[in-house]
């Protein structure tokens, strides 16, 4: 019973750092990788290129490369619109609701200086708002 225990409270564990996966340095991402091969097997799984966030990552990177720009929302090619979309709508959605982790962050940061610009942008933006929310909160407990 206690090895039940003890396997439930690993798997547990695991589960956690999976879930947190973005958060943990490439060291511990790696440490993890060489405790067993099903462990190396699932967190491939995880961090597979394929992943949306990923793949849409590699294609705004590909386009920012190939053109020295960055996408733009009035391009007739129906690609760089999406990527256009997918980087100042869909990011910084996700950005504002803290969906974004500080690895994705960085990331996209490091593509183009105009990137981190944007994502600057945001931060102070996502500041502003919380400022606001405590200013309201301030007045109705008043």
């Amino acid at each position: 019973k206690t090895e039940a225990v003890h396997e439930s409270s690993l798997s547990a564990w695991f589960d956690r750092q999976l879930f947190q996966l973005d958060l943990l340095s490439e060291e511990q991402v790696s440490r993890l990788q060489g405790t067993h091969e099903l462990v190396n097997e699932r967190i491939g799984c995880i961090l597979d290129p394929l992943r949306p966030w990923g793949k849409r990552f590699r294609q705004l990177e590909t386009f920012i490369h190939t053109n020295g720009r960055l996408p733009t929302s009035s391009s007739a090619d129906e690609q760089e619109t999406f990527l256009y979309s997918w980087l100042v709508v869909t990011q910084k959605q996700a950005f504002i609701k803290g969906r974004l982790s500080p690895q994705q962050v960085q990331r996209l940061n490091s593509l183009h200086p105009l990137v981190a610009k944007r994502t600057d942008g945001w931060a102070s933006e996502l500041l502003r708002r919380q400022e606001l929310s405590m200013d309201n909160a301030d007045i109705i407990l008043q």
